[in-house]
Formats: structure tokens, sequence, C-alpha cells
């Protein structure tokens, strides 16, 4: 896993944390960066299909304004997933 120092704030992790800043049920965002892959777990409360279809949206603006990087990215529920996964929080509410 990367720690948080590998993530520089002023590069793609800012156009995350605007997703989840615009999405009220986004509780937390984590990434883990490996060379040019960025992996991002989003962590929301509600699991719903409106709330997932506004995360996805949010991901294609993130892929649209960072093309050079390549994105695997993860929705899940609050409480779902192992906390090991989730160590470089760069957002949280």
């Amino acid at each position: 896993m990367a720690t948080a120092s590998r993530i520089r704030p002023s590069s793609f992790s800012s156009s995350l944390v605007d997703v989840g800043r615009h999405i009220p049920e986004v509780v937390k965002i984590a990434v883990d960066q490996q060379g040019d892959i960025v992996s991002v777990w989003t962590v929301v409360e509600e699991f719903s299909r409106d709330v997932r279809e506004r995360v996805y949206e949010g991901e294609e603006q993130v892929i649209h304004e960072h093309p050079r990087l390549k994105f695997d990215f993860h929705v899940v529920r609050r409480g779902s997933y192992p906390d090991t996964y989730l160590q470089s929080i760069i957002y949280s509410r």
C-alpha cells in the first residue's frame, strides 16, 4: 500500500476531494498509487443507485482531468470493506 506522502495534493487528489465534497453521501475517499495506476476507494453511507451514479459521474470527470493516469475505482458501502484497504485517506467527512 502507498502512503499518503506519495500522493501530491496539487495533482489528482484535489479532483477526488471535490467529488467527495459535492456528494453528501460520500464519507471517505482513500487512494493507493503504484506508478501511473491509482486505485481509489470511495466509501458511501448509502449504496443506492442514485448515489453510485453521482459518484461515477465524478469519477469520469477525474479521468478526463488526468488523462495520463490509469484509475481503478471502487465504490463501497461504509462498513463493508476492511479498513486495511483504506490506509491512505485523502478525504473524510
